[in-house]
């Protein structure tokens, strides 16, 4: 019994003080790091085409690419026919984010319009193209607060 007491002892001894190889990461992580800031950045790159890409920090101090998709359906109405205005936010390109608060503007016979929605299943604002002078562009203001962030972009529509 002693014998293999004292096996076990060397045993559990030789395994305490193995060298071990030092671990590593076989999938980079996606974000890149960055030194954490007292307020979360919202900077918009200028593209030639397609839609503006936002970077924001999150908690941990990484750095994400957003945009917003206006997502109008309707775009060219006659008068008395609704756009429907379905925005939505993608984090690093091809993740969509949802429960977030989004706001739309526009203006109308000079007055501020607004429609606030939260963008669950088909949720989206509404608006009826009456008022608007035919084959005039009508500006739309897509702000989107997301996880400590605010996101703004611009679309529109044009009523015939």
């Amino acid at each position: 019994m002693n014998r293999i007491v004292s096996w076990m002892v060397l045993l559990a001894l030789m395994t305490a003080c193995a060298t071990r190889p030092t671990p590593t990461v076989s999938v980079a992580p996606t974000p890149t790091a960055v030194a954490p800031s007292a307020a979360a950045t919202d900077t918009a790159t200028p593209k030639a085409s397609g839609p503006r890409v936002f970077l924001g920090t999150d908690e941990l101090g990484y750095v994400h690419t957003y945009y917003i998709d206006p997502l109008l359906q309707n775009p060219t109405p006659k008068a008395g026919e609704y756009v429907l205005v379905r925005p939505r936010l993608f984090k690093n390109g091809n993740w969509r984010v949802g429960a977030m608060s989004i706001l739309v503007e526009w203006r109308k016979n000079g007055e501020l319009q607004s429609c606030q929605f939260m963008p669950f299943y088909l949720a989206g604002c509404n608006i009826k193209a009456e008022g608007f002078a035919p084959g005039v562009f009508v500006p739309l203001t897509i702000t989107i607060a997301f996880d400590g962030q605010v996101f703004t972009d611009y679309a529109g529509f044009t009523p015939q």
